[in-house]
């Protein structure tokens, strides 16, 4: 399905995103590749991290994040712990509210703005680094600092 500029449109459908129509990708082993939100996020194990993009609402992933709460919602009904380190400036509450909410977020950075994260940091149950995205990473990063995961 398009808009009426001819984008590609996501549709919701039960709960799952998909996408309508793929005619904007043309190769078709990319075209090959698309999968829904839930398959994508299947791939994200405890533990790892995750880099997600956008700064505002129009640019931030809203599926996989979804997808992500709902597995780490899943098993802390199941008595588990599913949290991933999460690297992104992205200031969306469905992103880092959203799985802070269901202590699904071990560590953030390098910004965040959300109040149900802020309150999660400042009760020391969520790491967060406050690091200068373009200036420190390369460093930091490299002497070990970021990439050991955080512990509870």
């Amino acid at each position: 399905m398009t808009d009426a500029a001819g984008g590609l449109v996501m549709t919701c459908r039960g709960g799952e995103a998909w996408m309508a129509d793929r005619w904007r990708i043309q190769c078709q082993a990319a075209a090959d590749k698309v999968v829904s939100a839930e398959e994508a996020a299947a791939f994200i194990s405890p533990g790892d991290r995750v880099g997600m993009s956008g700064f505002t609402g129009s640019g931030h992933p809203k599926a996989v994040p979804a997808a992500l709460i709902g597995r780490a919602a899943d098993a802390a009904r199941r008595g588990d712990h599913f949290a991933v380190s999460v690297w992104t400036v992205s200031t969306a509450p469905e992103l880092s509210g959203g799985l802070a909410a269901v202590d699904g977020i071990d560590l953030r950075m390098p910004y965040q703005s959300d109040p149900v994260t802020r309150a999660k940091i400042n009760a020391g149950l969520l790491g967060y680094v406050d690091v200068h995205t373009w200036r420190r990473w390369p460093q930091e990063d490299s002497s070990g600092i970021l990439m050991s995961r955080s512990s509870r």
